[in-house]
């Protein structure tokens, strides 16, 4: 990348010269608006999501020190509970603050008004790829999507990686500046066909930021760390544009049509 373009990459959308940040939330055509702050550096909440049910203002439940990332929610049918586990930072850490904790949990029976005044906490295992310091939090992180087996088993899957103090190979460090456009794409099962069961369509583009970065950390990714709602009437993938704004946008019967390989 040039130096030009790198440049233009760290100071984000606020000094583009062509698109107004009230309009870039725009980009990826959303449907559904959940989080939109008012400027590129503030993070004040507003929601406006029009005929899904009623959606209250987001608030801090509790204060502390530390931080507290990386939730999913788990919902218990039987119980009518919501359950939310979460990374918390508790001081000593190895990577980043909000990669190296441990796990907690805390849980409503009121549809996500009240939790749970308790925070339980959850080891995990020490392992050879973990700083030897046993005092330094573990590097975790849940970012894929917790589902619910047949059988009514919660599975909610976690990354770890190693410490800087184990060798291990370098990353690729241009993170912030891929990940866009999002694509969907549909398989089909190829029954009988046990080495190769699934056949995958031609990928369709669902949304794009074209590379404009956005905000303090001038981001690009489109639909980082999705969610999928399906309700019996729609079909929404809620999703964070550029780690800014949090939207919503309809998989609609009609798109998946035409990536569908049972069609062609």
């Amino acid at each position: 990348m040039n130096r030009g373009r790198s440049k233009q990459m760290k100071q984000g959308l606020i000094n583009h010269p062509v698109i107004a940040y009230t309009e870039e939330w725009k980009r990826t055509n959303p449907d559904l608006k959940v989080y939109i702050p008012e400027g590129a550096e503030d993070n004040k909440y507003h929601a406006d999501i029009q005929n899904k049910g009623d959606w209250f203002a987001p608030k801090v439940e509790k204060e502390s020190t530390g931080i507290a990332s990386w939730g999913f929610p788990i919902y218990a049918q039987a119980t009518d509970r919501i359950y939310v586990f979460y990374n918390k930072c508790i001081g000593k850490t190895d990577f980043r603050y909000d990669m190296s904790g441990v796990m907690c949990m805390r849980y409503s029976d009121d549809d996500g008004r009240v939790w749970s005044d308790r925070i339980y906490e959850y080891p995990i295992e020490s392992k050879d790829i973990d700083n030897p310091d046993l005092t330094v939090n573990k590097n975790w992180i849940v970012w894929q999507q917790p589902y619910v087996t047949s059988k009514g088993n919660v599975i909610a899957p976690y990354s770890r990686w190693s410490s800087p103090k184990c060798p291990c190979p370098s990353g690729y460090s241009g993170f912030r500046l891929n990940r866009y456009p999002a694509y969907l794409c549909v398989a089909r099962e190829a029954a009988g066909d046990r080495e190769n069961p699934l056949r995958f369509g031609k990928p369709k583009v669902f949304m794009d930021t074209e590379g404009i970065g956005i905000g303090p950390g001038a981001r690009t990714d489109a639909a980082t760390y999705p969610s999928l709602l399906e309700d019996g009437v729609d079909r929404i993938l809620f999703y964070s544009d550029r780690k800014h704004w949090l939207f919503g946008k309809y998989i609609t019967d009609e798109f998946l049509a035409e990536i569908d390989p049972g069609n062609s």
